[in-house]
């Protein structure tokens, strides 16, 4: 991928249409350079509201190949659910995935699902979530665009996962229906969320229910950042609340729901906008062997010092903030 420039005005760019929606009414921001050799134009689109990036089209599959890329914290959560799965320990496992708001998200609405109920996964990554639903005895398939997450999710946990492109909707027709689909950090990474989540819908039984997490664009604009913590080209899109009821509430009834307040993540998310941004080349994330760790500068100890002192205070003396990844989707699909 060659390098991308863009402009830091805020005039409307008439050159480019936006990625969700198609207007033309776009404004260039600024941009996020998460890399050296790399620059994405950051646009904001005043018809759907939403903020977006272009990306590279492979960087699924190479960043789940790759044992030393941003998702390696995935591969260390598959291999400690690995092992449990295999022991039969279902609890064990629920107890570890509901430490992380997102899946506990999944892990408590479908609590009370039935026995009978079919369920697909979209974007499953190290087939983690599903491997928990499989112990409980559910019938659910992982997806995932990435064949490399396909084929070590399959190495780990069975032949219960499939390669799936679901912004192809001949492909998503061909698996039937489901009474629950589910997607976690998925859908801030598609190229065009409008159809993948019409895809989704289309797939539901009538009465099924949707559930997904996105990039909350309304905790990047309180914490006066240009983007989310996770930089393109990964994440490329973030929704405003008025997004999903605007777009999708003909044919589902929806509920937008944020992750409880915690003063401990606040902190964090407040004093990460002092910490020097790492600008590597993005090179390292495809070799073979780990980089060196890097060491721990006097500028880390004093921001983790601060950070120590304020956590005790910050329910009193910091405004509350939404989480970046804390927005919630439910949606139930209406009758046909």
């Amino acid at each position: 991928m060659e390098p991308m420039t863009g402009k830091s005005d805020t005039d409307p760019d008439s050159n480019v249409s936006c990625r969700i929606c198609g207007s033309h009414r776009v404004k260039n921001i600024g941009r996020i350079d998460p890399y050296k050799e790399f620059r994405f134009p950051v646009y904001d689109c005043s018809e759907c509201g939403c903020r977006f990036v272009w990306r590279d089209h492979a960087i699924h599959d190479r960043l789940h190949a790759c044992d030393t890329s941003p998702y390696h914290w995935q591969i260390s959560l598959a291999n400690r659910i690995e092992e449990l799965y295999h022991r039969h320990n279902h609890q064990e496992i629920k107890k570890i995935l509901s430490q992380t708001m997102k899946f506990r998200f999944i892990i408590d609405k479908l609590a009370l699902l039935p026995d009978s109920a079919k369920m697909l996964e979209i974007g499953c990554s190290q087939g983690y979530v599903t491997a928990y639903f499989l112990s409980c005895g559910y019938d659910i398939t992982g997806t995932d665009i990435s064949e490399a997450a396909v084929s070590r999710s399959g190495e780990r946990f069975g032949d219960h996962f499939l390669a799936l492109n679901a912004e192809d909707k001949e492909r998503c027709r061909d698996l039937g229906r489901f009474d629950v689909i589910f997607s976690i950090g998925t859908v801030g990474c598609v190229d065009n969320p409008v159809v993948f989540i019409n895809n989704l819908l289309g797939m539901l039984k009538p009465g099924g229910m949707l559930l997904f997490n996105c990039p909350d664009l309304q905790s990047v604009r309180e914490s006066d950042a240009v983007w989310a913590g996770s930089p393109p080209p990964d994440v490329i899109t973030l929704f405003p609340e008025t997004f999903w009821k605007d777009y999708f509430s003909g044919p589902a009834t929806i509920e937008v729901s944020y992750e409880p307040y915690d003063h401990r993540k606040n902190v964090k998310l407040m004093l990460s906008r002092f910490q020097p941004r790492q600008n590597t080349s993005p090179r390292s994330i495809w070799e073979t062997s780990p980089p060196p760790l890097p060491s721990k500068n006097i500028h880390s100890r004093v921001v983790h010092a601060i950070e120590v002192l304020l956590i005790p205070l910050s329910g009193r003396l910091l405004p509350k903030k939404r989480l970046v990844y804390g927005q919630f989707i439910t949606m139930i699909k209406k009758p046909e």
